[in-house]
């Protein structure tokens, strides 16, 4: 306990540490789990046919599922590729549209962008799914909303 006396205080025993640290115990498993992340290497190039008004993005890659399994079998390889463009008004408000294929989905985005320096709001919609004529459907419809502050 931590005392106090007139004459001097006291060296406070480690009482305390033991109701704010939980007890942890390990528990084998019976079985391993492995995580397997994708592995992706790709190129992405951008151009800037008027800049800060119109800009284009292109990317193509490569992914490996399963890269580093110990069965060969399991590891399977597929394309990745990002096309975007985007017209802005001086980086304030940009209006960007997209197409990807990530992680075996194929993704359509269309964005707005809002940009007051010390704050940044991205609005926009996407349709995604795992087939390409699928995506166009509604079926895997989105929205999103996201919010900067800072400089």
């Amino acid at each position: 306990s931590f005392q106090y006396s007139h004459s001097s205080w006291r060296k406070p025993s480690l009482w305390f540490l033991s109701v704010f640290i939980p007890k942890i115990s390990f528990v084998e498993a019976e079985k391993a789990y492995y995580i397997h992340r994708p592995m992706k290497l790709d190129v992405y190039a951008n151009f800037a046919l008027i800049p800060n008004f119109l800009e284009f993005t292109s990317g193509l890659g490569i992914g490996i599922r399963n890269p580093f399994a110990k069965n060969q079998k399991e590891v399977e390889f597929y394309p990745e590729y990002y096309l975007a463009s985007q017209v802005g008004l001086a980086n304030i408000i940009v209006i960007k549209a997209s197409s990807e294929y990530m992680d075996q989905l194929f993704k359509h985005q269309l964005a707005l962008k809002l940009n007051i320096r010390f704050a940044e709001v991205n609005v926009g919609a996407s349709l995604q799914s795992g087939s390409f004529v699928s995506s166009l459907k509604l079926a895997g419809a989105g929205a999103f909303v996201n919010v900067f502050i800072g400089f």
